[in-house]
């Protein structure tokens, strides 16, 4: 829609490694469409990553003026639960109701500006409160295109009453080796971010991501995954890819100093996690973006 501007609405304010790649997918898909793709959020912030697309808050976007269409996600933005993230976690009330933000500031836009919109292979992730069906009913149902990246979430849809049609496809991060070559973050691995984080000339490399629950129930598992790697000949990082989910505090848990691992508990870009993810053979943890990258 050349003429017209989009905003990308979504969670792109939080520390979290797959809810950044959206913008980059957005701007590299649909970025000759528009005249501008401004990415809002609820908070309206960056993320600590200094390459992560800054954002605005969705009346910031507005005032911008010319807007023509609005793009709902990728990533779990369908739910009624209260967020977890450290970045909106600091007000209590504020957590409870961002959510619910991503599903009902596209409607109210929709019904008072009569902007457009379409969700982008959203997730889905757990059942939604009988009480609030009517209302996710209005609010999917009113978008101009409904689109599922799982037959669960399709599901938990239809269980409100959604009758309209929703494509089922990939989470949208499955083209992200479209925007990133993969040669250049190979050579930006080689050049810079092993001498960066310390990690060993190698030439066979697994990465894990550790989540809490891996340490409170799992870690004689993972500390046997762990020794597999190592006894077959590939180094392993531990990579924080959620740092908003405290992904950086359960890396400094010192049982993972019996290992010849290299831990980053802070990694400076998202290219850099990007490059090193890019170049393991192997990916284990609980990140779909962090798989499919590894791809």
């Amino acid at each position: 829609m050349r003429g017209a501007k989009l905003v990308n609405w979504g969670s792109f304010d939080i520390d979290n490694f797959g809810d950044l790649l959206f913008p980059f997918l957005v701007e590299h898909h649909l970025g000759r469409k528009y005249d501008e793709i401004i990415h809002a959020s609820p908070t309206g912030t960056r993320s600590v990553w200094p390459d992560a697309r800054p954002t605005l808050t969705i009346t910031d976007a507005l005032a911008r003026g010319g807007v023509g269409a609005l793009l709902v996600g990728g990533g779990n933005l369908i739910s009624w639960t209260r967020s977890s993230s450290k970045n909106y976690a600091e007000d209590p009330f504020f957590a409870d109701i961002v959510h619910k933000s991503f599903s009902l500031v596209p409607y109210i836009l929709r019904s008072k500006f009569r902007i457009p919109y379409a969700y982008n292979f959203v997730g889905v992730t757990k059942t939604l409160p009988p009480s609030r069906h009517s209302l996710v009913k209005a609010a999917v149902e009113t978008a101009s295109y409904i689109s599922c990246r799982d037959e669960a979430s399709v599901r938990h849809l239809q269980a409100c009453g959604v009758t309209r049609p929703i494509a089922l496809g990939f989470d949208s991060a499955i083209g992200i080796s479209a925007v990133f070559d993969r040669a250049a973050l190979r050579e930006h691995y080689d050049s810079h971010v092993k001498e960066s984080y310390g990690i060993p000339n190698v030439s066979r490399l697994a990465t894990i991501h550790v989540k809490r629950r891996y340490l409170d129930s799992q870690f004689v598992d993972l500390d046997r995954v762990i020794r597999a790697f190592e006894s077959n000949g590939l180094h392993v990082v531990c990579l924080p890819l959620g740092l908003c989910h405290g992904d950086d505090e359960v890396l400094a848990d010192g049982r993972f100093g019996g290992h010849s691992a290299t831990v980053i508990h802070h990694p400076k870009t998202l290219r850099d996690m990007l490059s090193i993810l890019s170049v393991a053979e192997f990916s284990v943890g609980s990140s779909l973006h962090g798989a499919i990258v590894s791809l």
